[in-house]
């Protein structure tokens, strides 16, 4: 059988999304941090932000951290 989804399991999962998504938002942020001062900026280093995430959550998965 599966494993059934209770909400501490929930939680565990939020947190790790939450801290794949602050070092996806940060990655791009020491190479090209001036992007991060308008809103024009941000809308060009989306793509950076969101393949930074996607990384971490790959990597993350890949190695077992929970």
């Amino acid at each position: 059988m599966g494993k059934t989804f209770t909400p501490s399991n929930l939680r565990e999962i939020g947190r790790w999304l939450l801290i794949n998504a602050i070092i996806g938002i940060s990655i791009p942020a020491f190479y090209r941090f001036e992007s991060y001062l308008s809103l024009e900026g941000l809308s060009k280093t989306w793509d950076d932000m969101l393949y930074g995430f996607m990384m971490s959550c790959g990597i993350s998965a890949a190695v077992g951290i929970n």
